[in-house]
C-alpha cells in the first residue's frame, strides 16, 4: 500500500476506478430504509415551501 500510495499517478487511477465502481448511494433512501427496518415505521409525503435565509438575515422565498 505504501509503494502504490507514493506512485501518485497510479493511486490517482485506483482512486477514480473505486469510487466510479461504488453503488448508488441516497441518504434520503437510507434514512427511509433505517427507519423501516429498524423503526417499522412508514414514510409521509409533505409539502413544504423553502426559505433561504443569508447571513445578513435576509430570506428569499422560493415560489413554485
Amino acid at each position: 500500500m505504501s509503494r502504490l500510495y507514493r506512485d501518485q499517478e497510479e493511486w490517482t487511477r485506483r482512486a477514480i476506478l473505486n469510487t466510479a465502481g461504488m453503488g448508488k448511494f441516497s441518504s434520503d433512501r437510507t434514512i427511509a430504509e433505517y427507519a423501516q427496518d429498524i423503526w417499522e415505521s412508514s414514510t409521509v409525503e409533505i409539502s413544504a415551501q423553502a426559505q433561504h435565509c443569508l447571513h445578513d438575515g435576509v430570506c428569499l422565498v422560493e415560489h413554485k
